[in-house]
């Protein structure tokens, strides 16, 4: 079979060259401008600027970059960018494709005519070519050194594109097909692993991928099968954390972060694992330190919570534990020193106490107990010096020997700056001086000295006249009444002058200025003289004011009140305000300042009683009781009833006595007729009349009633006296 293909070859040769040969017979056209052999050959080596310089000066046009094509040439996409440039000259046209790495030879291949490629294929005469076919292409392939050069034929159409000319660095491009080869294969194995479960495999055959090529998809599968791992080594982990076997899940998780070091859970992980680890070494060495402890084996217990601090800075247990037997130790030193120091205390050798107590406080500075006991010690023997010097000037205080005392109560402060007792009395002093010395020349405000005594003065003679202005419906009191004590503490005080409308009232506020409620000035112990004078002009007067609420508003009488406003508020707050109400006002000046009090004394609401009303003239009650709001209507409906009544019974009577005269039988009927009709229109006008005049009384009635039930609440508390509507008392001004 093998001969018979290649016999079969070497014909289909025979005739193509023949077919060759016979066209270049019968054409003798120029193909002057066709590749030759040295010009491919340099392009596969040149530099992309010269070829491209070149290309132009032979005039071939830039067709522009393309995609990789390698996979039509040599089985594999390779890593070449790609250029290309076209000529459409008939006789020497075609296209050139050149691929182009940086550091690499070039890989050109040229699309030309049968003419250009047949002048090519004879140049190679002094080299021995390959002929094969594959896929329908005849390939005629020769190599010069490294150099491979391969004429393919196609069967695919009549173009240029029939005819292909490759040159190649044949031992590069094996290379790179190797390469390529070796990449998919690593690809292929990893993915088929990697469906497996088998990510550590898988990695092993992306990173093979990756030496060859570094992209971005190989990374992310080596980072997938990473994450995989770490994920397989993170549950493994977990499993022997919860089970507490926290060295052996420190290992695992170790051996995860290598795989993916930027993963924080994981990170945690070994955090707590970590902790958990060192807390049971701490919880081991905590134990037996504690029965130290217990035990009051300081030494022993020391040595362990310092070692429990190397392995765990920060162990607060430890620290207080350590804090705690060097307090004790502290404390026990302190106990025996303190119980030596309260003994000589107790003794009063304070001396030999003073130096034990200083003596705990260079051991702690900050024990409260000597420090006060230091302080106690101190203030001992102070109160032994001050109090002999404050006992003999408290007696020059109390005998008035003011200069004596004074010079006593320096001598404490000299000794003791912060003696609260012998600055008050220092200050009491200069004090009773100070008031000596103005008693002999001033007359005091006895405002100013005995404001509160005056104040319930001034109320006592208020509160009598609101009891005059309560009792009186009218009057008035002016009075001049003068405050006066002198330094022996007399009271000077009298009425100066007085008019008055109450008789007797002279001798009663004479009296009032004469009690025990006015004291006498005073200060440090000594009276003064003292004055104050007070004025009282106080009027007042009553009147009555007529109020009548409706449905149009509140109307007053002719002597209009000031506090309108207030009586109209009380008024509209009323659940029935209608009615007539009867103000008291008592409108009351005290030093020029008015004041006005207001009572309602009487409150009249329309009853049952307006029906009399009705009984008279329908409409007039119901007006009454409903204060003009409703009876007009009635009023009206009853005059035109009973009109048209009596008027149809005045003319029924007429033509009946007409038709008791008539004569003839047309009359007669006429006037009966007239007669009939009236007295009937006279019969139901006069009962409709009654009608309204019942319903009216009865419903003036009705309604008088719940006039009544509305305005109980108002009325019952009449009963109890006047209602009180505004009471503004009296002050001093």
């Amino acid at each position: 079979m093998k001969h018979i293909r290649m016999k079969l070859i070497g014909n289909k040769l025979f005739f193509i060259v023949v077919f060759i040969l016979c066209i270049a017979k019968s054409n003798a056209q120029d193909n002057s401008g066709c590749l030759t052999k040295h010009q491919l050959i340099k392009m596969q080596s040149a530099s992309l600027d010269d070829i491209r310089m070149f290309l132009n000066n032979e005039g071939w046009d830039f067709d522009g970059a393309k995609s990789d094509q390698s996979f039509n040439y040599f089985d594999y996409l390779i890593n070449y960018n790609t250029v290309s440039w076209e000529k459409s000259s008939y006789y020497n046209g075609g296209n050139i494709i050149l691929y182009n790495s940086s550091g690499k030879p070039n890989i050109v291949i040229y699309q030309s005519n049968s003419l250009c490629f047949n002048d090519l294929l004879k140049s190679f005469t002094f080299t021995k070519g390959k002929t094969s076919v594959y896929n329908d292409k005849l390939v005629t392939l020769f190599k010069e050194n490294n150099i491979t050069t391969e004429f393919i034929e196609h069967k695919n159409d009549y173009s240029s594109r029939k005819f292909t000319i490759l040159v190649y660095n044949s031992i590069v491009l094996s290379k790179e097909v190797e390469q390529k080869k070796k990449y998919d294969n690593a690809i292929s194995e990893g993915d088929l692993l990697f469906s497996s479960d088998k990510f550590k495999a898988a990695k092993l055959k992306y990173l093979i991928a990756l030496e060859i090529e570094n992209n971005v998809l190989v990374q992310s599968k080596v980072d997938l099968c990473d994450m995989e791992i770490c994920k397989k080594l993170i549950s493994k982990g977990d499993s022997l954390h919860n089970i507490n076997q926290y060295e052996k899940a420190l290992r695992v998780f170790t051996e995860a972060k290598s795989c993916s070091k930027s993963l924080l859970s994981l990170q945690e992980k070994i955090k707590i694992t970590e902790r958990k680890i060192l807390d049971g070494k701490i919880l081991t060495i905590k134990d037996k330190a504690d029965l130290y402890f217990n035990d009051k084996k300081y030494d022993l217990a020391l040595e362990s919570y310092d070692s429990i601090l190397l392995l765990d800075e920060s162990n607060l247990y430890a620290t207080e534990k350590i804090k705690s037997i060097e307090r004790k130790r502290l404390d026990d030193k302190i106990n025996t020193i303190q119980s030596k120091a309260d003994l000589y205390f107790n003794d009063k050798k304070y001396d030999l106490a003073l130096e034990s107590y200083n003596s705990i406080l260079q051991l702690d500075k900050s024990n409260v107990y000597a420090s006060e006991k230091i302080k106690s010690i101190e203030r001992k023997r102070l109160d032994d010096k001050i109090n002999p010097i404050q006992s003999k000037a408290d007696l020059y205080f109390n005998d008035k020997k003011y200069d004596l005392a004074l010079e006593g109560y320096n001598v404490i402060l000299q000794l003791d700056k912060s003696n609260v007792y012998a600055s008050e009395k220092i200050n009491k002093i200069l004090e009773i001086k100070s008031t000596l010395t103005k008693r002999s020349t001033t007359v005091f405000s006895y405002k100013s000295t005995n404001k509160n005594d005056l104040i319930q003065f001034q109320n006592l003679l208020l509160d009598d006249m609101k009891l005059q202005i309560k009792k009186n419906k009218k009057g008035f009191v002016n009075l001049n009444i003068l405050i006066s004590f002198d330094t022996l503490g007399n009271n000077l005080s009298a009425v100066k002058n007085i008019s008055s409308s109450i008789t007797g009232y002279t001798k009663k506020l004479s009296n009032i200025t004469s009690s025990s409620i006015l004291k006498p000035s005073s200060e440090n112990g000594y009276f003064l003289a003292s004055q104050e004078n007070l004025k009282l002009d106080v009027k007042w007067s009553t009147t009555k004011n007529l109020f009548k609420s409706n449905l149009k508003g509140i109307f007053q009488n002719e002597y209009p009140i000031p506090s309108y406003t207030a009586v109209a508020s009380f008024i509209n707050k009323q659940p029935f305000k209608n009615g007539k109400y009867i103000f008291e006002g008592k409108d009351k000046e005290v030093n020029g300042k008015s004041y006005s009090d207001i009572n309602l004394v009487k409150y009249r609401a329309v009853g049952p009683e307006a029906a009399f009303l009705s009984m008279l003239m329908p409409g007039m009650g119901t007006l009454k009781v409903t204060y003009g709001n409703k009876g007009w209507g009635r009023f009206k409906c009853f005059l035109f009833s009973s009109g048209l009544a009596i008027g149809s019974k005045l003319y029924s009577d007429a033509q009946y006595k007409s038709y008791l005269g008539a004569t003839s039988q047309a009359d007669i009927d006429n006037y009966y007729n007239n007669a009939n009709i009236s007295y009937k229109i006279a019969l139901i006008s006069g009962g409709i009349s009654a009608t309204i005049y019942l319903y009216d009384i009865i419903w003036v009635i009705s309604k008088g009633a719940k006039n009544i039930k509305d305005s109980k609440p108002l009325r019952k508390q009449l009963q109890q006296g006047p209602v009180q509507i505004q009471n503004q008392s009296i002050s001093w001004q």
